[in-house]
């Protein structure tokens, strides 16, 4: 059986991408579902914040076309993590100069798994290049964290339209998630963006991820939220999160 892939991306680095990549890879393996995390990012946060060291990257993958069972590392029970670090610089230049096929690289080299994988959680850069179009190109479904600030409206339209190009090249792709992050009822502020983003994008929109020290604090810790702050109303915002894309 193919696995679901789901691409989470966003244009504007600092809205949550890779805590919530994290966060719901991990919710998945938790639950019993065979996942992998595909780190696009050339920070390399997703091994960070698990807490893991992989010898082998998405270089290797994707520019080495070495086994990915040799490339990734098993970070938690049920979790595989295919890393990224500096070398995403590499694999974004070889890329580009395989020509008209630049775009599906990331497709066909890992393809289905032939069933290793339940679920393929994509974390993107915070970038519009040749490695996020090939996520998208690879990818079922698309998650957009939006952090509930006045520019919100101008990255999730940005993204929409990214997606849109994406379908135009063939992809098979639907952004099935708006996730309005940093969110804190108190502030005017948040409301209004979150109303905004409900009348513009309408049911995709979810309910928001809170601001909570508990999600801040978890990456420091090697550490996801369900390890560190299980009962946080960080996590009990993620679990509502977790629910619904199971059931999309």
């Amino acid at each position: 059986m193919a696995p679901r892939i789901l691409a989470i991306g966003s244009e504007k680095g600092g809205v949550g991408k890779t805590t919530t990549a994290v966060t719901l890879a991990h919710a998945l393996a938790l639950q019993n579902h065979r996942v992998l995390l595909i780190d696009l990012d050339s920070q390399g946060n997703c091994a960070v914040a698990l807490g893991v060291r992989a010898e082998k990257t998405t270089y290797d993958a994707l520019v080495l076309q070495e086994p990915l069972a040799r490339c990734v590392v098993q970070a938690r029970r049920n979790l595989d993590l295919l890393a990224s670090n500096h070398r995403m610089a590499n694999v974004k230049n070889f890329m580009v100069a395989e020509g008209h096929n630049s775009h599906l690289i990331l497709r066909n080299t890992l393809g289905d798994q032939n069933g290793r994988y339940e679920w393929v959680i994509i974390d993107c850069a915070p970038s519009l290049d040749i490695a996020n179009l090939n996520a998208l190109m690879y990818a079922q479904q698309v998650l957009i964290p939006i952090a509930v600030d006045y520019l919100a409206m101008v990255g999730a339209q940005q993204y929409m339209e990214t997606v849109a190009e994406a379908k135009r090249a063939g992809a098979d792709v639907a952004v099935t998630a708006i996730v309005p992050t940093f969110y804190d009822a108190r502030v005017r502020r948040s409301e209004e963006v979150l109303g905004i983003l409900q009348e513009n994008f309408g049911p995709v929109v979810t309910e928001p991820i809170p601001i909570n020290t508990r999600l801040a604090e978890a990456p420091n810790a090697h550490k996801t939220i369900w390890e560190y702050a299980p009962r946080s109303t960080g996590a009990q915002a993620y679990i509502k999160l977790v629910g619904r894309i199971l059931n999309d």
